[in-house]
This record gives structure tokens, sequence and C-alpha cells, in this order.
């Protein structure tokens, strides 16, 4: 069941309550008692401090860009608890792909309908596209497998993984902006697996491919792809509904790599 937006709400309150009054100890940390007062924050009420925006941060190592706010540095800049529910996802993925055919399909069976997942699906936790705010970009990082691809269609886009994942930030983008709930319900998402193992696949690009055929008497289309620096990273981009004359007509421009199965 979804939650109601305002219970949603609350909880995003609190979310940047918390942050905010961790980030406001910290910049007390790193600047010092007499320059925290000068930038806002009261050291007797640090839950509430002044924000100071955020600034660009360039890896010295890496040459990566990413946002963090003024006057604190990069390594706090973080939320440690989302960084390593990141890190457990990778580590759980590698645990899978390790696992033969037969235990790799279980496992990832179990973990589409984890609380975790249903909780990604729904929208509940979080996030907010666009927002470059470190802690928001992490929440959209949250994911978990819902999927596994054979591995012709892992080789096809040069992926090491065969395990599909599907994140918060991706949720997201199946909102109905102007309604604001969800185009599709979890059990939807079940017909992501069922389009991988029999629908018609289409190269899109050398790390995506498109794959639609008809599930339950409706036309559906999926998209996934390979993060384009790491092959160990593949993704459920979009779940849609097709009129059947849309799916035609991808197929006539397409570069088909496997003819789907009739239902």
């Amino acid at each position: 069941m979804r939650r109601h937006q305002s219970d949603v709400d609350a909880d995003q309150r609190c979310s940047d309550r918390l942050e905010t009054h961790f980030q406001g100890r910290i910049v007390r940390r790193i600047v010092g008692f007499d320059e925290a007062i000068e930038r806002g924050v009261d050291p007797d009420n640090p839950e509430e401090p002044e924000t100071f925006g955020v600034q660009d941060y360039v890896n010295k190592r890496t040459g990566e860009v990413s946002r963090v706010p003024v006057g604190v540095d990069p390594g706090w800049a973080t939320n440690p608890g989302k960084t390593r529910m990141k890190a457990a996802a990778d580590f759980l993925v590698g645990k899978i792909d390790a696992m033969d055919e037969n235990m790799r399909r279980i496992a990832v069976e179990d973990l589409a309908g984890s609380w975790l997942m249903k909780r990604i699906q729904s929208g509940e936790i979080p996030y907010r596209p666009g927002d470059p705010e470190p802690a928001n970009v992490a929440r959209g990082q949250i994911e978990a497998p819902i999927a596994v691809l054979p591995a012709d269609l892992a080789e096809a886009i040069g992926a090491k993984s065969r395990v599909v994942r599907f994140s918060v930030a991706t949720a997201q983008k199946q909102l109905e902006p102007e309604k604001g709930r969800l185009h599709f319900t979890p059990k939807d998402y079940e017909k992501a697996q069922k389009l991988i193992d029999r629908g018609e696949v289409l190269r899109a690009d050398e790390r995506t491919i498109v794959i639609q055929g008809v599930i339950d008497g409706a036309p559906w289309t999926i998209v996934i792809r390979r993060a384009e620096s790491k092959p160990d990273e593949v993704r459920l981009v979009s779940l849609s509904r097709n009129p059947e004359r849309r799916l035609k007509a991808r197929r006539e421009k397409g570069d088909i790599i496997r003819q789907g199965e009739e239902e």
C-alpha cells in the first residue's frame, strides 16, 4: 500500500533536519568556534544552522567533479550509511553473479520481491530529481536486483554482470508528475524478467538493449543499459506500455538481436 503523501513529507523533513544538524556540527569542527558564529552556526543551537550552498569539488586523482556543501570537506559530504548501502548492493550483485544459473534466478526472484525493492518501486524513499545535494544523490543511487540477463544478452552490451539492478532514481522517473502517483505497481515490474526471457530484443547502442513483447495480453517495453565505465553494473532504466504499432515501428527500424516468442 502506498503511504500517504503527508507521511512521506514528514520523513523528508526528518531526513533533511538530521542531515542539516550533522552538517552544522561538521562545520563547527572544521572552521572553528569563532568562524562558525560568523557563518551563522549558533554554537548553542546547531540544530538549525544556515545553509551555505554547494560548490564544485574536483578529485585530483580521478578528475571526477562532485558537488559538496561549502565549508565541508568532501570526505564528510556523504552519508556513510547510504554509501554503505551502495557498497552492499555491489557486494550482493557480485555474490549472485558467482552462483550457478538456477541459484542466480532463485536469488534474484527473492530479492525482486523484498521490502527494499517494494520501497524503491513505490517511491517511498525520499529523492528529488535534479537536486545535486550529496545525500539526495546517494538516496537516488540506492538499488536492488530486479532481473537476470542470459549470457548472450549480457555479452551483447559488453556487460560482465548478469544481474539487472533497479534504482530509486529510475523509479522516480516512472512517476506521473501531473497526478503524483505511479504509472505501475510493483506487480508490473515482474514483467521485466518475462520480457527478458521471451521478448524481442533490439540493439539501441553498444551498451543498451530494448526488449519488447506482449505480456498478459498487453504490449510492454523495457530498456536495459550497462553503465558507461562500469561493465559490472547493468540497470533497468525504463518500463513502459506501448501500442502494438509502436512495437512494430521499432522492430522495422531497429537492429534485432533476438526474435520474440509468441505468448
